[in-house]
């Protein structure tokens, strides 16, 4: 779910960096995130959702939710990190088939 929810807002974001208009990949995509959302709360906290449509989590998933929350926010922390210390190569992430005219002016912005 995380996977797609960040494709939906990554391909938006790509496209505009390539000068491709995107309009309708932001709408697609923000919605397709939203859904995404939707779907991990319903699976983390299905007791909160009225008339008992999906059972409460037991036993060991009940971790779960959390156990994938601390392994997201230490590949972001990671990612983080990388990247201040790389700025280099984090400017050149997405940009594999641009010319260096492109690189350096997605760079410079």
């Amino acid at each position: 779910m995380l996977g797609y929810a960040l494709v939906g807002i990554g391909a938006p974001v790509f496209l505009r960096r390539a000068g491709s208009p995107a309009s309708l990949a932001w709408v697609l995509g923000l919605l397709g995130a939203a859904i995404m959302a939707f779907v991990f709360w319903a699976n983390w906290l299905p007791q909160y959702i009225p008339g008992n449509v999906f059972p409460a989590l037991s036993g060991a998933y009940v971790w779960l939710p959390y156990v994938f929350l601390a392994w997201t926010a230490i590949g972001a922390g990671y990612y983080a990190i990388w990247r201040t210390r790389n700025p280099g190569k984090a400017a050149q992430v997405g940009t594999r088939y641009h010319t260096p005219e492109e690189l350096e002016s997605v760079a410079a912005s």
